[in-house]
């Protein structure tokens, strides 16, 4: 029995291994057929290869000059060869921002700097804060990945909606059993352009159609310092935290997000509410859920206090608040179709 051992791995483009298979199909030029995952390997290098080995390791080699640049993703752009964002942003999607741990010294150092102030050292003195210790600076170091992976979440759920929107809108745009003067084809093109508005607000990208100039970047509900900020993930810069937002479709198939705090938007954004903005009435009509977050929960009110059970409190039998045994009525005080309020949608009633 034979026994081969690796003795090197290295990350080559698709243009590299194309080549070194054209030499192995060379060299074996007389021999018999080729075996099936050989051949299958030369097909797929013949067909998806882009330009020469050469090229694609002068463009490695000018990627990983880049700051935060890794060999995996050097390799996956000099093969894919992105034309455009989003191509660029699907090399990236499931890639990780990670931070060494040299990086890590290097902000607990700089962090140390910027309390080592007078107004900081006189307030520390004066609070006293028991959390503030060197073990919660770096706490919050260590957990800076997952903090910025978790503060994105809902950013995630609102463009994979619009994208799904756009997907089914282009299902019937393309249906030929429709035509072109059909009620549905007509929906379908307008869910279509709000559904890419969407997209477009979501991306920071373009301005309201129909208007000049519309919000500057640094305005809008997505713009970045903006948007982490109210997840909680920058510092508050006086912007609401964690706030629902709504979608205000246009009858030009535009629209815009708005947002407002928790407390406010429960009343506001509730079910067939009006909401009125920049000259025109909205109703809304809708949740933008995504289909991982259609999962209905239990909920439970204590009828003398009105203290709400649920999550790992819905199984209490006792009032937390005043220590006695719950008598629920099913019909008023028990309730198992509730789903938490996340982004809305309203359309456009009438221009005021």
């Amino acid at each position: 029995m034979i026994v081969k051992s690796v003795l090197q791995e290295d990350l080559l483009t698709l243009a590299e291994v194309k080549e070194l298979l054209d030499q192995i199909r060379l060299k074996r030029a007389d021999e018999e057929e080729l075996g099936y995952e050989l051949r299958r390997a030369i097909r797929h290098a013949d067909l998806f290869a882009k330009g020469t080995a050469e090229e694609s390791q002068a463009m490695v080699a000018e990627l990983m000059k880049l700051e935060k640049m890794n060999k995996q993703i050097a390799v996956k752009i000099a093969d894919v060869r992105p034309t455009s964002k989003d191509e660029l942003r699907a090399i990236y999607a499931k890639e990780r921002f990670t931070l060494s741990e040299e990086e890590k010294l290097i902000i607990l150092a700089k962090f140390k700097k910027v309390i080592d102030d007078n107004y900081f050292i006189k307030e520390l003195n004066k609070r006293k804060p028991s959390w503030f210790t060197d073990s919660w600076i770096k706490q919050n170091i260590n957990e800076f990945e997952n903090s910025f992976d978790h503060s994105l979440e809902r950013w995630r759920k609102l463009y994979k909606a619009a994208q799904t929107q756009i997907k089914a809108a282009t299902s019937i745009i393309e249906n030929r059993i429709y035509a072109d003067n059909h009620e549905k084809k007509k929906e379908a093109y307008k869910s279509l352009r709000q559904a890419e508005r969407q997209r477009d607000l979501l991306l920071n990208e373009t301005n309201e159609p129909g208007k000049s100039s519309g919000k500057n970047k640094d305005q809008s509900e997505f713009y970045p310092y903006r948007y982490l900020a109210s997840e909680g993930f920058l510092p508050g810069y006086n912007f609401t935290r964690l706030p629902v937002r709504s979608f205000l479709e246009s009858e030009d198939a535009g629209g815009e997000f708005i947002s407002r705090p928790r407390f406010i938007a429960l009343n506001e954004f509730g079910p067939i509410n009006v909401v009125y903005h920049d000259g025109s009435q909205y109703r809304i009509d809708r949740l933008i859920l995504t289909e991982a977050e259609l999962k209905l929960e239990n909920g439970k009110i204590c009828p003398k206090t009105g203290y709400f059970l649920y999550d790992k409190q819905y199984g209490y039998e006792v009032d937390p608040i005043i220590n006695e045994t719950l008598q629920l009525d099913p019909r008023k005080h028990v309730h198992t179709t509730l789903i938490e309020m996340s982004e809305t949608r309203a359309y456009e009633v009438e221009r005021i």
